[in-house]
């Protein structure tokens, strides 16, 4: 009996070790945590964002960020299912336009109601590109 439970207590450990390892490789442990981390980007290059959404409710992603250091290159909406009223992702393509430190504050709201009901934080160190025909790879070319 006594044997029973700790065979069973050792599968239940090791269970729950291996579902916290494979949500962490999948990234759904510590989101809030990447939110902080800077996205390295070099002068010219373009970077995606793409965020969930469902534009049959109503609310869309609205980005506030320093157009001295950014610029917003395209906006675009995806849809992620075929079905009546199905989510997909709004997503924003920025071009590093200056070295610095940029942060976009989205926000998911209705444009007539400007209440936020989710919010997100990007955080991107722009450096300078290596030389006129080398730069870092870029997500959105």
């Amino acid at each position: 009996m006594k044997r029973t439970l700790v065979v069973m207590a050792v599968v239940l450990v090791l269970g729950s070790i291996a579902g916290g390892l494979t949500a962490f490789a999948h990234g759904n442990e510590g989101e809030a945590d990447a939110q902080n981390e800077a996205t390295v980007l070099a002068v010219g290059n373009t970077y995606e964002v793409p965020l969930d959404a469902n534009l049959t409710t109503g609310y869309i992603w609205v980005a506030d960020y320093d157009d001295g250091l950014l610029e917003l290159v395209d906006e675009r909406y995806e849809v992620g299912s075929e079905l009546m009223g199905g989510s997909g992702q709004q997503v924003f393509v920025f071009r590093a336009l200056t070295v610095g430190r940029a942060q976009v504050n989205f926000s998911y709201l209705r444009p007539c109601e400007n209440e936020a009901i989710e919010t997100d934080i990007r955080t991107f160190d722009i450096l300078p590109s290596l030389d006129d025909g080398a730069r870092f790879p870029s997500t959105a070319e």
